[in-house]
């Protein structure tokens, strides 16, 4: 169970880092609809696997031990992160001629996009995801207070009402930290139910991928469903983005518990399984890097026709996947000197 459990988180993140780019590459007004179902499956993924593994991974926080919580989540995701932001404000300028304030930089720099973007600066790139995973990072101390897995939820709604309102009387907080805030508190839970490590869900297995059919064929058809204007608050919108956003965890976690039985350790080669998890191990860096690496190639391409694009976007994937590999082997080696990583 060991084994599988770990494989199945990597089988996860290089899914979802796989959906996010595509959602981000591929152009055309046809898959606008798919699109969308690309990127909220990814995200939703990506999220909930990072509450997971931190709930997972990190013994509770208290008042001891809170600075080395912060500096190992500060060294995980900075350093990189500021390479990737420093080379897109760079290739922004010199490629496109795009200028970007220096109020907005700042902000980006310091993690804080989240808080003040898009209500009163120009979004860069696709860095709202740092800022917001910071922010859940930042609130995980206070919901991770109670024993009981009930009290992640219990301490988690204050928290959220309290984001609710400064986003409404203040105009602060992307309106995506609401959106996936309870996906990331589910993975907290998850992990604290010991999810993974229980054979309860095995008899959920067909009806958990017909509920994962459904709701992908409901966002396909509708679209990501999610309010646009989260500045006026009232009941009418408080039940919407309930209700969607139950809609949300029901499709990812019915999806991650028919995938969790579908992939075991002996259905998948050796060889595959080595790759998958390579590409996991390299997702943050291609999520970092992969607009700077497309913007590159469009600039020097210079392909106009949608179909030809596309083909050509996805053709190129593997090779972002190979540079980002040893982009977050050799920080690793640098930052936190990890055990030795195994080459694709």
């Amino acid at each position: 169970m060991a084994s599988k459990r770990l494989f199945i988180f990597d089988f996860l993140r290089f899914s979802a880092i796989l959906l996010v780019v595509l959602s981000h590459i591929l152009k055309m007004e046809t898959m606008d609809a798919v699109r969308g179902y690309l990127g909220i499956m990814g995200l939703g993924i990506f999220f909930f696997v990072s509450g997971y593994l931190l709930a997972a991974n990190e013994s509770p926080v208290s008042k001891k031990n809170a600075i080395d919580y912060f500096k190992r989540r500060s060294l995980r995701i900075y350093p990189l992160y500021w390479v990737a932001l420093i080379l897109t404000v760079l290739i922004s300028w010199t490629l496109e001629n795009n200028l970007f304030g220096w109020r907005t930089v700042i902000a980006y720099f310091c993690g804080l996009q989240s808080v003040f973007v898009p209500m009163y600066m120009v979004e860069i790139s696709s860095y709202w995801f740092i800022g917001t995973i910071l922010i859940y990072y930042l609130m995980y101390p206070l919901i991770t207070y109670g024993k009981k897995t009930i009290s992640i939820l219990l301490l988690s709604l204050p928290v959220f009402v309290f984001l609710m309102i400064v986003r409404v009387y203040a105009g602060l907080f992307d309106g995506r930290v609401f959106e996936y805030f309870f996906i990331f508190v589910l993975g907290v839970m998850a992990a604290r139910a010991q999810f993974f490590d229980s054979d309860y869900f095995r008899k959920w297995q067909i009806p958990s991928a017909i509920v994962s059919v459904a709701c992908i064929c409901i966002v396909i058809t509708l679209g990501p469903l999610m309010p646009s204007d989260l500045s006026q608050i009232n009941l009418s919108l408080l039940f919407t983005v309930g209700l969607i956003t139950m809609f949300r965890m029901i499709l990812i976690v019915s999806t991650i518990a028919a995938v969790y039985w579908i992939f075991s350790p002996g259905s998948l080669p050796s060889s595959v399984k080595r790759v998958i998890t390579a590409g996991a191990f390299a997702s943050y860096a291609v999520y970092l890097f992969h607009d700077v690496y497309y913007s590159v190639i469009r600039h020097f391409l210079n392909i106009n026709d949608a179909v030809v694009g596309n083909i050509a976007w996805t053709l190129l994937l593997p090779i972002l996947f190979v540079i980002c590999y040893y982009i977050q082997a050799g920080a690793d080696r640098l930052l936190i000197k990890p055990k030795p990583v195994r080459p694709i």
